[in-house]
């Protein structure tokens, strides 16, 4: 049974996508709706859902706010939904068709916020931090480089250019499963989950990213920018969990190459009952660069309900 996952990933064209390597052998990876055997309606509307998703980023520039607001978000989901029921009907019982939509939401506040920014200064990559009430450890040398960085000045600004899909896609929340930021899970192409020792490591292997640095001078500077995009996007993913999610770390990690350049990375992975952390950072080490940001139950359940308080 061909089988393939619906999302939107700005600027693709594509919303339905082949879930397994049967129907990618026969449709190829992005399935392109002319080959499918549906209306030139359904066509039709899927494409304007596309361009609509489009539409609603700010590529200008990508940590930003977009143009929709919370209205836009609610219509735009009941559409794509309405869609998706109708590509299912047309393709039959013959297709399996999984919803992984990401839902769009905005801050009912941002028209405010943007007509006077003071009402709602950004705070701080360190006070996040506060706020999530974060367990966190470092190495030596990483304590030495966060200081230099100044955290308590630094700002969600220091996000990559690549980061909006990122955080528009968000997580993928499983029951006793692994928990998955979306954008990662669909550009993954390592293992299945069963090659893996166990759950966490898969984890860590699909949530395991370089830190993004094409548009970064390896200079003296380099190490201090990569620490702050990394902190920038750990802290907004962190943010993203639900009240109900497992307890989450953090980890970062910045090193030389083989070529002497600077480079960084980052994971993520959730707590399983009988398994170890990936790994666990020695804060008497004195040789790497290492730090991990670790919300517990508690705290995520403590974040859930201040941000709630404040909407």
């Amino acid at each position: 049974m061909p089988s393939a996952r619906f999302f939107f990933d700005a600027g693709s064209g594509i919303v339905l996508w082949a879930a397994d390597d049967e129907t990618r052998q026969q449709w190829d990876y992005p399935l392109d709706l002319d080959d499918l055997p549906v209306s030139d309606e359904l066509r039709a509307g899927l494409a304007d859902l596309l361009d609509r998703n489009d539409v609603s980023f700010n590529w200008a520039e990508p940590s930003g706010p977009g143009p929709w607001r919370e209205d836009d978000c609610r219509v735009f989901v009941e559409d794509a939904r309405a869609w998706l029921d109708r590509a299912r009907a047309e393709l039959g019982p013959g297709w399996l068709i999984r919803d992984e939509m990401y839902e769009p939401h905005e801050d009912p506040g941002l028209d405010r916020y943007l007509a006077d920014p003071h009402c709602h200064p950004p705070r701080s990559l360190a006070r996040r931090i506060a706020d999530l009430d974060a367990a966190v450890t470092m190495t030596a040398p990483m304590r030495t480089l966060v200081a230099q960085a100044n955290l308590p000045h630094a700002t969600g600004s220091e996000l990559a250019p690549g980061a909006a899909s990122v955080l528009t896609g968000g997580w993928i929340h499983q029951h006793r499963g692994p928990q998955l930021v979306r954008r990662h899970l669909q550009t993954f192409h390592g293992r299945g989950p069963d090659e893996f020792d166990d759950t966490t490591a898969y984890e860590a292997a699909v949530n395991g990213r370089a830190v993004d640095d094409f548009d970064l001078a390896d200079d003296d500077t380099k190490p201090v920018r990569l620490l702050c995009r990394a902190v920038a996007l750990s802290v907004s993913l962190l943010e993203l969990l639900r009240a109900d999610s497992p307890p989450t770390t953090a980890a970062i990690g910045i090193a030389q190459n083989p070529q002497r350049q600077w480079t960084g990375y980052q994971w993520f992975w959730s707590e399983h009952p009988g398994e170890k952390p990936h790994f666990t950072v020695d804060p008497d080490s004195d040789r790497e660069l290492l730090m991990t940001m670790s919300l517990s139950a508690a705290a995520l359940a403590r974040f859930s309900r201040m941000t709630r308080d404040v909407h």
